[in-house]
């Protein structure tokens, strides 16, 4: 028999002790053959095999076994999600038993010079030393992380007060309105006075326990372990899902895994799971929920769903639900529970609807909209619409679009929820043009066998091709964003060998359609007008585009591009606006438009990262903070990478170098010489008064 693959049948066992649905390994053999170990699943055995076959040993949940010398083996077995045993025999003997902490449950364990290396089965690497404990851990998880979403915190508890002053309006008398507002002001007070001091001691410190040394940021975060909103919410709490499924809540202020949740009922390898934020902070006093669905790793026929707390990582339920459909694809909806949370809606492979969570208010509600809620699904060979019947819950379909001999390589939503702040833009003769803003618009492209690359802009709604562009000869990667009503993709050219960008944008005809409709789309404005632009990117191939997003959408975009060096570079989006003009006149010098000029210019000015690469980039993820002239960028890969950019400078918010002492001085003078004026006034009235 082949010593690699020996089965239990094989060489004649049949024990009831030993399950043969599957053969095991034989990963030990002493010299003369008599004594062999074997591992099967979580299960280790030694067996003697000189005359007849007999079982020495066997040892559950057995993580790994490895020769140790001639005639031992050693043996790693974990009987509980905090502890390691790690086992020297031969089979009749134990020579050396020794224990390790360790934090997770563990798949791969190696040792070494009574330490211990153990991965974990989400990917997380801990060592740990006899009779010292777990020495460092690292979430190597972190490094595929697939999906990111951005929620914002809590407000602080001394703020309660002041939010539920700000709800009840004019319901109490000002006296009581006043004195809850100064209460709650001197509770801040105090705080930030208490934690300052603190922050101050603690530093000095530490800086005598060092010697001098930098401080441990670990230990500065600790320190301040509210995980709570700051001034301008800039601090949010970033839940990311990783290839191990595992589910990680991370602070933006500083990195820290503030939660981990390992949930290997789901089966995210060939359909990515859909993270949604149902309900976020501002509706207090309820908490913020959050779901994951995807499909069922032990039975491909059930779908499972587990919602969250995604500040704290706790579960909702106890049990995480499991669905009895096949997903095709899930949407969630604006319409809500009376609990304020979000609806999903999922399309299973046999178009039957499914609405989580099931709520008679919701119901209702989709129930009155019959025939005008539709779905979109994409396959490798087709995109197809259908129209939800709210009467049996069926998706009947509508539309289809066959992608035969193309392969779907990219596709682009408009983001849920985005702000258009202006439905047009002012030219230079004082005419407006009016955006094209269809909210069912998805752009995607295509790559076909001969190397044609075919960009589409589709009504999910109606099914129409509003917009196509093909483009030969062209290789991956190819990256796409879509929003408001303009579109940039990126490509390499192979007859020029250079990485092209191409900017769309979509203006409105005539007027403007201030209700849009994909089932009357003849009553509004018809086809829109498509102005298109190439430009060339003077740079290595682009592997990730992105945009900035701001609260109101007041602020000008960044177009986000990530290189494979691991550069990220923010280009203000009016180098890529399809209306430069190549001979401008003074209209277009009087609306601002700038020459075209086929290279766009690359400063490392523009460098977001600076000087720090994000190598294997994956993706880059832009949410809006409390300022309008900010926006919040995570990127990962093997690296994570969160700054802030400022597209518009920071016009909302005053320098740090701001003179606050001259201009105290200022109005504290204006006001003094106002009050001696007021009397000096006064004074020479009465003398005027009297003569």
């Amino acid at each position: 028999s082949n010593l690699e693959t020996v089965s239990f049948k094989s060489i004649g066992i049949n024990s009831p002790t030993i399950p043969i649905s599957e053969p095991p390994k034989l990963v030990y053999q002493t010299m003369n053959s008599q004594i062999i170990g074997l591992k099967h699943e979580d299960s280790c055995y030694i067996l003697n095999i000189k005359q007849s076959i007999n079982i020495l040993n066997s040892y559950k949940h057995c993580i790994a076994m490895s020769p140790y010398n001639n005639q031992e083996l050693i043996i790693s077995v974990q009987n509980s999600i905090n502890k390691l045993d790690v086992i020297v025999t031969n089979g009749v003997e134990v020579s050396y038993r020794e224990s390790f902490a360790v934090d997770a449950r563990l798949k791969r364990v190696f040792y070494y010079s009574q330490s211990i290396l153990g991965v974990g089965v989400d990917s997380q690497l801990v060592l740990s030393k006899q009779g010292e404990g777990i020495q460092w851990v690292r979430e190597e998880s972190l490094a595929s992380i697939i999906q990111v979403e951005m929620v914002d915190l809590p407000v602080l508890d001394i703020n309660v007060e002041l939010e539920e002053e700000i709800e009840k309006g004019g319901s109490e008398n000002i006296l009581s309105c006043f004195l809850t507002r100064i209460h709650a002001q001197w509770q801040q007070l105090e705080l930030y006075t208490v934690r300052d001091v603190v922050n101050k001691i603690y530093s000095i410190v530490m800086l005598m326990l060092n010697k001098g040394n930098k401080l441990n940021k670990d230990s500065e975060s600790k320190l301040d372990s509210s995980f709570t909103r700051d001034n301008f919410n800039l601090r949010k709490a970033i839940v990311a899902w990783t290839t191990s499924n595992t589910l990680f809540g991370l602070d933006s202020q500083d990195g820290s895994v503030q939660w981990k949740r390992h949930l290997p009922e789901f089966d995210c390898a060939a359909q990515i799971c859909l993270i949604s934020i149902q309900r976020t902070v501002a509706h207090f006093p309820l908490p913020a929920v959050a779901s994951v669905i995807g499909k069922d790793s032990s039975n491909p026929e059930f779908t499972v769903v587990y919602s969250f707390n995604p500040i704290t990582g706790d579960p909702l339920y106890d049990t995480i639900e499991r669905l009895p459909i096949v997903m095709a694809t899930a949407w969630m909806t604006p319409f809500t529970t009376k609990d304020r949370i979000k609806v999903i809606l999922i399309l299973d492979e046999s178009n039957s609807v499914s609405v989580l969570p099931k709520d008679e208010h919701v119901i209702s509600q989709l129930s009155s909209l019959s025939g005008k809620l539709f779905f979109y699904t994409v396959h490798n060979l087709d995109v197809s619409g259908c129209l939800i019947d709210t009467s049996q819950w069926v998706c009947h379909p509508v539309w289809s679009l066959s992608l035969e001999g193309q392969q779907l390589i990219a596709l682009a939503p408009k983001r849920a929820g985005e702000a258009v702040h202006s439905q047009g833009r002012v030219l230079g003769d004082r005419s407006v043009l009016y955006k094209y803003l269809n909210p069912n618009l998805v752009a995607m492209a295509t790559h076909g066998i001969d190397g044609k690359l075919t960009v589409y802009l589709i009504d999910t709604v109606s099914g129409s091709v509003v917009y196509s562009a093909q483009h030969r000869r062209i290789r991956a990667p190819v990256n796409l964003i879509h929003s408001e009503n303009w579109v940039v993709y990126s490509f390499w050219n192979i007859k020029l060998r250079r990485t092209e960008v191409v900017a769309v944008e979509l203006f409105q005809q005539d007027r403007n359609a201030t209700v849009f409709s994909s089932l009357r789309p003849t009553d509004d404005a018809g086809l829109p007008l498509v102005l298109r632009q190439s430009y060339i990117f003077p740079s290595s191939s682009i592997v990730e585009l992105s945009a900035t997003y701001t609260d109101k959408g007041l602020t000008t975009k960044f177009i986000l591009f990530g290189l494979a060096r691991g550069t990220i570079f923010g280009l203000p989006k009016m180098f890529l606006d399809p209306r430069r003009p190549t001979s401008p006149t003074d209209i277009d010098r009087e609306e601002g438009l700038m020459p075209y000029i086929p290279e766009l210019p690359l400063p490392w000015d523009l460098a977001i990262n600076y000087n720090q690469s994000v190598m294997s980039l994956r993706g880059i993820h832009a949410s809006p903070a409390g300022l309008e002239s900010t926006s919040l960028v995570l990127s990962y890969g093997l690296d994570l990478y969160f700054t802030r950019v400022f597209p518009s400078q920071m016009f909302d918010i005053l320098k740090e170098d701001f003179d606050y002492l001259f201009i105290s001085v200022v109005v504290i003078g204006l006001t003094l010489a106002a009050f001696v004026c007021q009397k000096l006034s006064a004074m020479k009235a009465l003398k005027k008064a009297w003569k």
